[in-house]
């Protein structure tokens, strides 16, 4: 049992090592719509009006284009709004976790950026397998 506990816990070190650093050099300059195939890290950029982001991680081919690993998290009026950790693919989610900030959470896969197939969790109030109310 140990050594099964010891294989679970050097497996999830793994993974979080995977998502938090990449083998691409650090993305050089602070214009980071010139940034390619680098990793690099942004904060408090302005999306739309009261909706903020800040993202790390991996830039791929073209120009200030997410492509890979990293981590984004989008703030609405300067509060937590949304949070996603997995790949990237053409500057949008396409494999990982999205948690948003009521709670609800997607694990699994995007299409062109929208939950298609994968793990929900609804966190909340639950009676004889029907959900009743966010929570």
């Amino acid at each position: 049992m140990k050594k099964l506990l010891g294989i679970v816990v050097l497996c999830l070190l793994w993974c979080n090592v995977a998502l938090t650093e990449s083998s691409l050099p650090k993305c050089k300059g602070s214009d980071k719509t010139k940034w390619m195939n680098c990793y690099g890290e942004y904060l408090n950029l302005k999306i739309a009006p009261g909706i903020t982001a800040d993202f790390k991680g991996e830039f791929g081919n073209v120009p200030g284009v997410r492509e890979g690993q990293g981590f984004g998290v989008a703030y609405k009026d300067g509060k937590f709004h949304i949070n996603f950790k997995g790949e990237y693919k053409n500057n949008r989610p396409f494999r990982g976790s999205k948690e948003y900030s009521n709670g609800f959470k997607f694990k699994g896969e995007y299409n062109n950026g929208n939950a298609s197939f994968g793990e929900i969790i609804y966190p909340g109030k639950w009676k004889n397998t029907n959900f009743i109310y966010f929570g």
